[in-house]
């Protein structure tokens, strides 16, 4: 079996977050959800973790009435090489940037993302500080929330342990105002005969309490019904049928769904499907008084492989509104911005999920499991990366950046941007020179670049980043021991 590449694997792995205190529209118990866990009584946390059905992504019994209760504590220490690279930050110069024009960039913290750990630099690119953890999160109090895999970690200011908790999470960790969490994880089924890894959403008190989740696999109808809408899959010969079983929509063309071969928790050849990998807790936003999917609370997820973002109501477990993207390409970070559009990270493509068609031996044992019965001409490649901005409303295309000449900014897997508070947009990219943050302005100047001048330990190639986004002074001031403006 064919191994998923590091470049890959990278973003499932990631992690992270936390806020203040608690209550807002987080849909509790009997409140409508798609799978609540019955917790098994263990209080060995080692005994739990080694016969935990979460641990190898099962499913365990419905319950309704009990109370949420919080999940054992694991006994992971933090990585031996983290501890290791985090020593040493003053002794790394100040490098990497260039197209510096200060009276036009925003000048601040910028926090890269690496998946597993994070860096923190200043503008001119000196290391102010690391965190053992990745997608990290951190916070006006100076908390932090992150991951090393597969547990949720919080600490301190000072990098102590709060609380940990297993949590299997891939893609996103974030907040809502109140400090609630929310992360993507997965889960495996028997489906059509494969091995299927299908996205979970799990959502978390402060504390670590896991309150509430839902499946994309209880909900396989409607999710289908939405990315099949797709520049993806609209292509397909027989459109999707609601009244008609989901296998047989995808048995035309199985390997335009099933990708992404993942051997986790099992010893058999495994797929994904939905592969989900942000998501947006809206705020109070003038979009929905328009469109009532957008009212405060809701869920922006990005369907990355389906060109297309959906905004998710807890309360219904339904996608209650879609956004699709004109053309085939792979994307991160669906936001909605203060101003009311969709800020959205568009990858660079390949016409198929399957780039080594020829010799893929998963690809082979999917078609002798789902032999493809009406395949479809594959979409053509897009070789470039834009950051377009879409106005929900009309799914008018009101900004989008794109390098010149556009193919010299590639990006196939990985990568986001922020809207920041000057009006300009910090954008990450990855390709296979490493990790690059810039920030443009509304008129599409470079006024600030990194480009990483570091290198992955034990491998000596270019370090790559998951994410990056700017973060405030005050923030940076309560973690950075000595750190001023």
């Amino acid at each position: 079996m064919k191994l998923i590449t590091i470049k890959r694997l990278l973003p499932i792995i990631a992690f992270a977050l936390s806020k203040f205190s608690y209550s807002q529209e987080v849909p509790m118990v009997p409140r409508p959800v798609s799978g609540m866990l019955q917790y098994p009584n263990a209080s060995d946390a080692t005994e739990w973790l080694v016969n935990s059905p979460m641990l190898y992504n099962k499913r365990v019994d419905m319950m309704v009435s009990a109370p949420p209760q919080p999940l054992p504590t694991p006994n992971v220490e933090l990585p031996t090489i983290d501890s290791v690279w985090l020593k040493d930050n003053a002794d790394l110069p100040a490098n990497g940037v260039s197209n510096y024009d200060s009276s036009k960039a925003e000048n601040g913290v910028t926090l890269l993302d690496l998946a597993t750990r994070s860096i923190l630099i200043d503008i001119n690119g000196k290391v102010l500080g690391k965190l053992p953890i990745g997608l990290a999160n951190l916070f006006p109090d100076g908390t932090m929330l992150g991951a090393i895999p597969p547990v949720l970690i919080k600490l301190d200011s000072e990098m102590n342990l709060v609380w940990k908790i297993w949590a299997s999470p891939h893609h996103e960790i974030t907040t809502d105002e109140n400090g609630s969490i929310y992360l993507l994880s997965s889960e495996e089924h028997d489906f059509m005969g494969l091995k299927v890894h299908f996205d979970l959403l799990k959502i978390f008190s402060p504390e670590g309490i896991l309150i509430y989740e839902w499946h994309v696999f209880d909900h396989l109808q409607d999710v289908v019904k939405v990315i099949s809408k797709s520049a993806y899959l609209n292509t397909l010969h027989n459109a999707y049928d609601p009244e008609k079983e989901v296998s047989r929509y995808i048995a035309q063309d199985p390997e335009r769904f099933f990708w992404h071969q993942i051997p986790v928790y099992s010893d058999t050849t495994s797929f994904e499907f939905t592969h989900l990998n942000s998501i947006q807790v809206l705020p109070e936003n003038e979009v929905s008084k328009k469109i009532p999917a957008f009212k405060k609370g809701n869920l922006l997820l990005s369907f990355n492989p389906y060109s297309c973002y959906g905004i998710l109501d807890t309360a219904t477990g339904k996608i209650e509104w879609a956004g699709y993207l004109p053309e085939r390409t792979t994307l991160h970070t669906p936001l909605l911005t203060a101003t009311g559009t969709i800020l959205v990270f568009q990858n660079s493509t390949q016409s198929s999920l399957w780039p080594n068609k020829k010799t893929d031996g998963c690809l082979k044992y999917l078609h002798k499991i789902i032999p493809a019965q009406n395949p479809s001409p594959e979409p053509t490649p897009r070789n470039w990366v834009s950051i377009t901005e879409y106005d929900p409303v009309t799914n008018a295309k009101v900004w989008e950046y794109t390098a010149n000449p556009k193919e010299s900014l590639s990006a196939m897997y990985l990568g986001n941007a922020q809207r920041l508070s000057n009006g300009n947009t910090l954008i990450c990219t990855t390709n296979g020179d490493g990790g690059q943050v810039f920030e443009v302005t509304p008129d599409k100047q470079i006024v600030w670049t990194y480009t990483s001048p570091h290198k992955n330990l034990g491998n000596n190639t270019p370090l790559s980043f998951y994410r990056a986004k700017r973060i405030s002074f005050d923030i940076a001031q309560k973690i950075i021991p000595g750190f001023k403006k």
